[in-house]
């Protein structure tokens, strides 16, 4: 499963477009981290290679002071999208509340796991945003342990970014997507942030999601057993008994069915299955979000994808727009995908006052848009 259990129940009431345009997904195996560090815990120790950016480097938590600590990486276009909204808010909160943005993972896809070695391109990145006006907070980059990378993330069950904390008296007060961080903030600035409460929410919905992702990996087990095994009718029935067992999480496993039907059963089909599935909304777009990780996909597949994206509601999603897009530009129709890539544009704009999608439509992402589009069009005059 390429969308982890925790993203699904975190974004099961938007559309999986948003999931696609705030978090660098992980899959399953490595978001899945061993927790030992919670809401109500001291700060980890604050230990780091190099401060970038800002005028008073600190070298440890003050705590009298209230900080956030926004953990992004240079290959993280989600990360990069958010920005402007963290400097807006380190401009709301100035005197009051310390922004830190902290490199971490840049060796994610390979390289030398060595920090330095990625200095200038993490310096260069953070000085270009910042003449941008994009990233006008402090930031850090982390040390050769990835002390800030485990001790931190890691260490909270992390596996993806961007991820926030916000340190309050010297404990952690809030970890989350920095989407989410306005009403964080402007309850702990008016002293309304009761902290104890907000630990046992975040303990329990923790506990949740480790018991059904325990669950799922049982149910999966069974049936990637019997895959491995070449035992592909016995996978069917186990992958069927999961989707019966769990009726309310039956998108969990129906991705894994679809391709088991795809590898050993042909495009016809998989696409069969998968057209019952899409007859709810949520499953369909799983099933599609996890197709979208995906490149190489078989013709018809791919063609499937584009089909189903075009019944989501274009229309009101410019992330929807980008996703079929990059599934248009993989069947080779480049024209198709500048005038998709266009509207995400157009879309995009028009949204920059929208109450969900201002905060994320930034210029950054509208920019990024455009350069596709750009792309795009130029491959659509080249190639035949």
């Amino acid at each position: 499963m390429y969308l982890t259990i925790k993203k699904i129940k975190a974004y099961s009431h938007k559309t999986l477009a948003m999931i696609l345009l705030t978090t660098c997904c992980l899959s399953a195996a490595n978001a899945q981290q061993k927790k030992k560090l919670s809401v109500g815990d001291d700060a980890p120790a604050l230990k780091y290679y190099k401060w970038i950016q800002g005028d008073s480097p600190i070298t440890a938590i003050d705590p009298n002071k209230i900080y956030v600590f926004e953990f992004w990486a240079t290959w993280c276009g989600p990360c990069i999208a958010a920005m402007p909204h963290l400097s807006e808010l380190s401009k709301k909160y100035a005197g009051k509340i310390d922004f830190i943005g902290c490199d971490v993972w840049e060796n994610k896809y390979g390289g030398p796991k060595e920090q330095e070695y990625y200095f200038g391109k993490v310096s260069r990145a953070a000085s270009d945003q910042r003449k941008l006006g994009r990233l006008t907070y402090n930031v850090i980059m982390d040390n050769n342990a990835e002390d800030m990378g485990n001790g931190w993330l890691k260490a909270a069950g992390i596996g993806g970014i961007p991820s926030s904390f916000v340190i309050q008296k010297g404990k952690i007060a809030w970890i989350g997507h920095p989407h989410y961080l306005d009403s964080v903030l402007v309850q702990i600035a008016e002293g309304k942030y009761d902290i104890q409460a907000v630990k046992k929410q975040y303990e329990d919905n923790e506990k949740m999601l480790s018991d059904r992702q325990a669950k799922f990996e049982a149910a999966t087990k069974k049936y990637k057993d019997a895959e491995a095994s070449k035992d592909y009718d016995q996978a069917i029935k186990f992958v069927d008994e999961a989707i019966a067992g769990n009726p309310a999480e039956s998108y969990m496993y129906e991705s894994d069915k679809f391709q088991l039907l795809m590898d050993h059963f042909g495009n016809d089909q998989a696409i069969a299955y998968a057209k019952e599935v899409s007859k709810k909304k949520l499953n369909g777009e799983v099933l599609i979000a996890n197709l979208y990780v995906k490149e190489n996909l078989p013709k018809p597949i791919n063609a499937f994808a584009i089909e189903s994206v075009k019944k989501w509601e274009i229309d009101k999603n410019p992330k929807a727009l980008d996703i079929l897009a990059t599934f248009q530009v993989r069947g080779g129709f480049y024209k198709d995908a500048a005038e998709s890539e266009l509207k995400a544009v157009s879309l995009a704009k028009s949204l920059k006052d929208d109450k969900t999608w201002g905060p994320i439509m930034t210029d950054g992402v509208i920019a990024d848009y455009q350069k596709k589009a750009d792309d795009y069009q130029k491959k659509a005059i080249t190639k035949p």
